[in-house]
């Protein structure tokens, strides 16, 4: 194959990616998602208010998902585009290299998997979940107030980039941080990523939603030791030792009177530890290493330490046991 055969085969393989049905099928899809999923995640935060959102909200959500789903569509042809670009490239590189006929570039096209279904389906799955937590993301910040920050949920079968990624609050402007310093403001974080984002209520909205669920399913008490646990934090926060964040004292609230907490609460809980485990590795997390206690160990502890990991995680399993 000449230089010009390859040239004129990119060209049709461009001209395909940037034709404007492919690009308007594309918004269309990730339109519909930004939509459906950002209002309902608007009318899950009302719920707890027992009100609905104001018209004048869904309208701007509205305007934002579209503007948002215009801009992702094109940014992702031509990403797409740049990429199979480049693979063509290394390809005709090593046919050149090796003498291939025609035939031989074309079989070394279908095995690279350059167009195959998986590379679109694996491209549907990741720019959906783009789609649903922007969709979130607008959502919370069309919330006037009701959200205040955003955590990093991650998925049953999350990978190392995502296990090291901060789950903890922050602001609904800010980045989520991994441990190679790599930023998302949010996930997914890299192709086929299953993760979430969940907001961060105000406290009083955060204590009206437990109120409200708390009326409508089965309850769980925590332990004696958790609340042992929560009221040691406690202390130390009241000496002014660092670790934990606002809902963290909230939740060390609840475990120090061994207030009943909901199904949502208890996941919440068990979501935490099972994130923040790694903090027990870090320096001063025992009582007999310099620096305890850190802020993992503060932070552990707010949420109910050993005793409310075990305990949460045994009632998730048997939650997942009745499906």
């Amino acid at each position: 194959m000449s230089t010009i055969d390859f040239i004129n085969l990119l060209k049709e393989v461009q001209k395909f990616q940037s034709d404007p049905k492919v690009i308007a099928s594309m918004n269309k899809l990730l339109d519909k998602v930004t939509q459906d999923t950002s209002k309902a995640t608007l009318q899950e935060i009302y719920n707890i208010l027992n009100e609905a959102p104001k018209p004048d909200q869904l309208k701007l959500l509205s305007a934002e998902a579209l503007k948002y789903a215009e801009t992702r569509s094109g940014t992702l042809i031509q990403g797409i585009d740049e990429t199979t670009s480049e693979r063509f490239r290394e390809l005709f590189a090593s046919a050149l290299e090796e003498g291939m006929s025609a035939q031989q570039f074309a079989d070394s096209l279908n095995e690279s998997g350059i167009f195959d279904e998986d590379r679109a389906l694996l491209i549907a799955r990741t720019e959906t979940a783009f789609a649903h937590n922007e969709a979130a993301l607008l959502s919370y910040q069309n919330s006037e107030g009701v959200v205040v920050g955003k955590e990093w949920l991650v998925a049953n079968d999350a990978c190392e980039i995502c296990l090291s990624i901060d789950p903890s609050s922050i602001p609904l402007d800010a980045m989520f941080q991994s441990e190679n310093g790599d930023e998302y403001l949010s996930p997914p974080a890299h192709p086929n990523c299953r993760c979430t984002t969940t907001a961060t209520l105000d406290i009083p909205f955060e204590a009206k939603s437990e109120s409200v669920e708390l009326q409508k399913a089965e309850t769980y008490k925590p332990t004696e030791a958790m609340a042992e646990e929560a009221k040691r934090a406690l202390k130390w926060k009241a000496e002014g030792r660092a670790g934990g964040t606002r809902v963290g004292l909230a939740r060390a609230n609840q475990l120090a009177k061994r207030e009943n907490l909901s199904e949502s609460t208890v996941k919440r809980m068990f979501s935490f530890f099972s994130r923040h485990e790694v903090d027990k590795r870090g320096k001063g997390f025992s009582p007999d290493e310099e620096g305890y206690p850190s802020k993992g160990r503060v932070a552990w502890a707010l949420w109910g330490g050993d005793a409310g990991y075990s305990w949460s995680r045994r009632i998730v399993e048997s939650i997942k046991e009745k499906g």
